[in-house]
């Protein structure tokens, strides 16, 4: 046997507080009684004072009191093996890190394309309880920074720390193809799951074999879905130091500030040929409650499972003795036609 809520057994201290309570009250009420017919003849003493019953009354409702106390702490006894069974789906979250992503568009009320991405990553996340997670950033190359994960909180804290200087150098000129390739690495090829890819993105890319990656997806039975990160107008694209202040912004060929806009074809076509939508971020709340219908939509696979030990509840029992002595209690009366309470309470 095993109690769930063990923390009420503090209530059994009130017991013997009962006890002394109900001892005071008939020993006041018997001395009341004993001063008011003092002198009277003996044939006028009723015998309307039942002191066996009243001593029997209260031990029933102390009797009830510690059942009532019993059935909170719910015993259980009766063990079984249950499977725990958790379904959900692998999402694998693809962030762009390239530096045209500090560019800071108006459509993004002042925030940088890169910090308007992870707070709708945060919120997808948000919305997607029990379906793993991962997390890949790419530039010119590529590296699953987050493997899938039902642990939502590391999730986060991943997240938390992307800038968009985590690439090398050396390695900047993004490409989509080797994001798209690297992040479905990150799925077992043997599960026949949904996998499924979310790509954020301002879309520039100098890619030749993006249709190659898409071949793959196919492949793989991969859906993409792309949310457009930034605006058609562009933006100049910051140079900061290492206390984020900007101190330059970057140069074209010919020597003047270049110009980031969003690209919003390739995202689209990307998109397109694995059966999946694209999105624009700057949409607001619109784009994450279409993107969660989409991804919600395929059918969950089993993550995992447990076999855990259950108990049966067995409060009913005790409550049920709780309630029979509280009944006793009730219909067994010291003086006819006298409510319980007023035993002990005049």
């Amino acid at each position: 046997m095993k109690f769930f809520q063990p923390e009420y057994w503090f209530l059994l201290l009130i017991v013997p507080l009962l006890a002394l309570f109900f001892l005071w009250s008939w020993q006041k009420r018997k001395h009341d009684r004993d001063v008011f017919l003092r002198g009277m003849p003996l044939e006028n003493l009723g015998s309307s004072f039942a002191s066996g019953k009243v001593a029997l009354k209260a031990a029933f409702i102390l009797i009830a009191f510690v059942f009532a106390v019993v059935a909170l702490a719910r015993p259980q006894w009766g063990a079984y093996q249950e499977l725990i069974k958790r379904e959900g789906l692998d999402v694998m979250v693809v962030l762009d890190v390239s530096r045209s992503m500090d560019v800071e568009d108006e459509s993004l009320g002042g925030m940088s394309r890169l910090e308007k991405a992870k707070l709708e990553i945060s919120r997808l996340r948000k919305r997607l309880p029990g379906d793993r997670l991962g997390l890949t950033l790419f530039d010119r190359d590529a590296f699953i920074y987050c493997p899938l994960t039902l642990d939502h909180s590391a999730f986060d804290m991943y997240l938390d720390v992307v800038k968009a200087d985590l690439m090398p150098a050396e390695g900047q000129g993004t490409r989509l193809s080797r994001a798209i390739q690297t992040a479905m690495n990150g799925f077992d090829p043997k599960s026949k799951q949904s996998k499924i890819l979310v790509v954020f993105s301002d879309g520039e890319t100098f890619d030749d074999n993006l249709d190659e990656a898409m071949n793959q997806a196919e492949t793989m039975e991969v859906k993409i879905y792309s949310v457009g990160v930034g605006s058609t107008r562009g933006g100049l694209i910051p140079i900061k130091n290492r206390a984020g202040d900007i101190v330059d912004y970057v140069k074209d060929e010919s020597g003047t500030d270049a110009l980031s806009k969003l690209n919003v074809r390739s995202l689209e076509i990307m998109a397109a040929e694995t059966g999946g939508n694209f999105y624009l971020a700057s949409s607001g709340g619109r784009v994450l409650r279409s993107l969660v219908e989409d991804i919600t939509g395929f059918e969950k696979a089993e993550l995992e499972g447990k076999l855990i030990t259950q108990y049966e509840d067995r409060f009913q029992i005790p409550l049920l003795i709780s309630l029979l002595f509280f009944a006793l209690e009730f219909v067994l009366s010291d003086v006819r036609g006298t409510p319980w309470w007023r035993v002990f309470v005049r």
